[in-house]
C-alpha cells in the first residue's frame, strides 16, 4: 500500500483506529510530510460472518469500537487540522449490507444504521 501511494506522491498510514493515541499519531505522520489534511477517508471495518444471536458482547463492542468510535476518533483528529485551514474534505464508506443486510449480515446492517451512516457527517462541515 505504501509504495503504491508513494508512486503517485500520496502518503498511505494505518492504524488502530480505536486507539486515539495511535490515531494522532497517524495525523502527526501526515502533517510532518505534508503540512496539512486535505481529505480523510474513514474505511476501517470490523466484521465476522457471525449470526445476530451469536454474537457475545466483547465481538460487538469491537464491532461498534471500529465503526463509530473509529470513525468519530478520526473525524475529529482531522477537523482539528482542517478547520484551521479552512479546507478538508471527509469521505465515510460503508457498504450495501448497511442497507440490505441479511443472514449473517444483520447485525453489520445494525451496526452501521445505529451510527447513523451513511450520512454520519453531513453537517459537520470543515
Amino acid at each position: 500500500m505504501r509504495a503504491r501511494a508513494g508512486a503517485i506522491g500520496a502518503f498511505a498510514q494505518t492504524c488502530d483506529v480505536t486507539d486515539r493515541a495511535a490515531v494522532e499519531r497517524a495525523f502527526d505522520a501526515v502533517l510532518a510530510r505534508f503540512g496539512r489534511v486535505d481529505v480523510l477517508v474513514n474505511n476501517a471495518g470490523y466484521s465476522k460472518p457471525t449470526r445476530l444471536m451469536e454474537i457475545g458482547d466483547a465481538e460487538w463492542r469491537a464491532m461498534f469500537a471500529v465503526h463509530v468510535d473509529g470513525t468519530f476518533i478520526a473525524t475529529q483528529t482531522a477537523l482539528r487540522a482542517m478547520i484551521p485551514a479552512r479546507y478538508g474534505r471527509i469521505v465515510n464508506l460503508s457498504s450495501v449490507s448497511a442497507l440490505r443486510g441479511g443472514g449473517t449480515f444483520r447485525r453489520f446492517a445494525l451496526l452501521r444504521r445505529q451510527s447513523g451512516d451513511p450520512r454520519l457527517h453531513q453537517s459537520d462541515g470543515a
